[in-house]
């Protein structure tokens, strides 16, 4: 049966998703296909019972007919003295009450059938949406988890000690080179305005320079 071969496929594929976790996506969406299909197909078993019924239906409605030609034929045939002609409509007759009782039956049959399949699929849609939606969940709890693993690593890369000499070395290599630049500058003749006490530290260290190669000299 149709809802049978669903509820494996339900049970299979939970089974099969739980070794396949590392791929979760990708096993919630081929599952979710699969059910659609399957779903598809109960539809299709739905409205061929509705074809089936309607052409019973069609064919009731022929033996009821039939039946009733039938009766007033014998009549006819009777009231004209034909009594055999008659009794070959009666026996005409029955056989036309014998289908409808027949046609009736599996009309009940039928509708029976097609109310059980239609209160399985209803069930069926209502479990598809509880595990659609426990997709959702479970894809954004990997997604969550993904975020936090690369969100862990890019801090990892930025705060390491690692990193942060490599800054500081790149830093104190660029005030170097401005170091270098200024003074090439100074070269060429460009003056430079420092503020006071920068020249007072500079002449203060001029001036101690001069002394100890005075005092140098004056040793030897």
């Amino acid at each position: 049966m149709v809802f049978d071969r669903m509820k494996n496929l339900v049970l299979a594929s939970i089974h099969e998703g739980l070794d396949k976790l590392e791929d979760p996506e990708m096993m919630l969406n081929q599952y979710i296909r699969n059910v659609q299909s399957e779903m598809g197909r109960a539809e299709k078993a739905i409205e061929e019972q509705k074809k089936l019924h309607v052409s019973l239906e069609r064919d009731l409605e022929e033996a009821k007919r039939l039946m009733k030609r039938r009766e007033e034929q014998a009549k006819a045939a009777l009231s004209a003295g034909e009594e055999e002609l008659a009794k070959k409509a009666l026996y005409s007759k029955k056989n036309a009450a014998e289908q409808v009782a027949r046609y009736e039956a599996l009309m009940q049959k039928s509708h029976d059938h097609v109310l059980e399949l239609r209160l399985q699929l209803e069930d069926l849609e209502k479990k598809y949406e509880q595990l659609r939606d426990k997709k959702r969940e479970l894809l954004l709890r990997s997604q969550s988890i993904k975020a936090f693993e690369q969100m862990k690593k890019a801090r990892a890369t930025f705060s390491t000690e690692g990193s942060e000499r490599q800054f500081q070395r790149m830093e104190e290599k660029i005030e170097d080179m401005e170091l270098r630049e200024a003074a090439r500058e100074g070269r060429r003749g460009f003056s430079v305005d420092y503020d006071e006490q920068v020249e007072q530290e500079f002449l203060n260290m001029k001036k101690s320079l001069v002394d100890t190669k005075n005092a140098s000299e004056q040793a030897q």
